[in-house]
C-alpha cells in the first residue's frame, strides 16, 4: 500500500513536470518576444522624444537666423537653453512611457504572438510534415469565422 502511493505521487509529480515543461516550450518564444518587444519599444520611444526635442531646437534655430535676417521680430528664443536637461528629461519620459504602454498591451492581449514567431512555428509544421494539421486549423477558423468576413462577395454589392 505504501508502495503505491509512493507511486501515485512521482506520478503526480512527473505529470507536473511534464506540463510545466510543455507550457514552458510552447511559451518560451512569447517570453523572449515579449521581453525584448517591450524593450525595444521604451528605447524607440524615448529616442522618438528625444528626436522631437531636437527637431524643434532646430526649428527654433531656424527662426533665430531668421531675425539675423530681418525676417523675424523675435531675437532669442532659447533654441538650445537647457538642452541636456530638456534631451534626458524627454529620453527617461519616452522610455518609461513606451515600456509601460508595450507592457500594458502585453497584458491585455496575451495570446498575441509576433509575426517572427508564427513564421518559426509554421516553418517547424511545414518541416515536420504537419501540413494536414496546418490545414485542419485554417479549416476550423474557417469555419468559425475568423479568417475574415463572410458576407464579402466579389458578385453583389450592397447599397
Amino acid at each position: 500500500m505504501e508502495r503505491e502511493s509512493k507511486n501515485s505521487l512521482l506520478n503526480l509529480f512527473n505529470k507536473g513536470k511534464e506540463s510545466t515543461v510543455k507550457f514552458l516550450q510552447d511559451y518560451k518564444y512569447d517570453i523572449k518576444d515579449r521581453s525584448l518587444s517591450i524593450l525595444g519599444k521604451s528605447v524607440g520611444e524615448g529616442l522618438e522624444e528625444v528626436s522631437e526635442e531636437a527637431v524643434t531646437d532646430i526649428m527654433k534655430s531656424l527662426y533665430q537666423l531668421g531675425y539675423d535676417f530681418g525676417i523675424t521680430s523675435q531675437q532669442d528664443i532659447g533654441a538650445w537653453d537647457n538642452m541636456g536637461e530638456r534631451y534626458l528629461m524627454s529620453l527617461l519620459g519616452g522610455t518609461i512611457g513606451g515600456g509601460l504602454f508595450a507592457g500594458v498591451e502585453a497584458i491585455r492581449n496575451p495570446k498575441s504572438t509576433s509575426d517572427k514567431n508564427s513564421q518559426k512555428e509554421l516553418l517547424h509544421l511545414v518541416r515536420e510534415g504537419r501540413t494536414a494539421d496546418i490545414l485542419k486549423e485554417l479549416e476550423r477558423m474557417k469555419d468559425r469565422g475568423m479568417l475574415g468576413n463572410k458576407e464579402l462577395s466579389i458578385n453583389t454589392t450592397k447599397s
